[in-house]
């Protein structure tokens, strides 16, 4: 499973998993910084973890 990784890897990961959502709502959320994200240039990365958590309503960590 993947833990951290780009937004579209992260993506195949949750539908991998069963979750049904899709790539342009996980971008929107972690553009509009209800995901946490780093970035390297434009490409922004996602824990696994923190996206789960935010679709349990749980809120995620930020990276340290």
């Amino acid at each position: 499973m993947v833990r951290f990784g780009s937004i579209r890897e992260i993506h195949k990961a949750l539908v991998a998993d069963g979750v049904l959502l899709s790539e342009y709502a996980l971008r929107e959320w972690v553009k509009k910084g209800l995901i946490p994200a780093v970035y390297s240039g434009k490409k922004a990365y996602v824990r696994y973890d923190n996206v789960v958590a935010f679709l349990n309503g749980n809120a995620p960590r930020h990276p340290a």
